[in-house]
């Protein structure tokens, strides 16, 4: 048993790590445009070919692909820029970096919007509560009733991603099955 938590450990590491890479290299590295275009977004309209270069240097967006992910990890060395933005620590230190756009930290903007989504969170998991047991009772205390589990399978055909709206109706999955479903019945007529 200690072999098996032990291996499942690892192998949780090791698919931590797999995906913070491909993350890592799906945001930083597959962007189209490249490290010129982030530099001159930051840097603005009117920047000269010294300005960006020297926002690519501050950044490291000339290092190579893996000393960008160690940077990305552990963070940056140095210190931080005197009335700029400070110091990145790294993903594994808690520091998930800084917004240019915002100009703040990406931890004080998620630490500002959790309250929101716990509320959120919290609002639909009472409604999802409430809902399910109410079609819980209401089903069984009419057990196989055409009308109770029509009426629940429409509402939860409503919720769900079962039947998206149709662009045009022959489209529509829903719309496919249910001719299929029509010419079954009408064949065995």
């Amino acid at each position: 048993m200690l072999r098996f938590l032990v291996r499942r450990f690892f192998l949780g590491l090791l698919v931590l790590f797999l995906v913070s890479l491909a993350v890592f290299f799906m945001f930083f590295k597959l962007n189209a445009s490249g490290p010129n275009a982030v530099a001159s977004r930051l840097c603005g309209k009117q920047c000269s070919v010294q300005q960006i270069n020297a926002v690519k240097e501050r950044l490291h967006l000339n290092d190579p692909f893996l000393k960008q992910y160690y940077y990305f990890l552990f963070g940056y060395p140095g210190k931080g820029v005197q009335g700029g933005a400070p110091r990145n620590r790294g993903l594994l230190h808690g520091d998930l970096g800084y917004s240019y756009v915002n100009e703040q930290s990406v931890n004080g903007l998620l630490k500002d919007a959790f309250p929101i989504t716990l509320s959120l969170a919290a609002g639909s998991a009472v409604l999802w509560l409430f809902m399910g047991l109410f079609s819980g009772i209401l089903s069984a205390i009419r057990p196989r009733s055409m009308t109770t589990d029509g009426a629940l399978r429409r509402i939860r055909r409503i919720g769900s991603n079962d039947c998206p709206p149709p662009r045009t109706l022959a489209s529509s999955p829903c719309s496919a099955r249910a001719a299929s479903a029509s010419a079954t019945e009408v064949g065995a007529r």
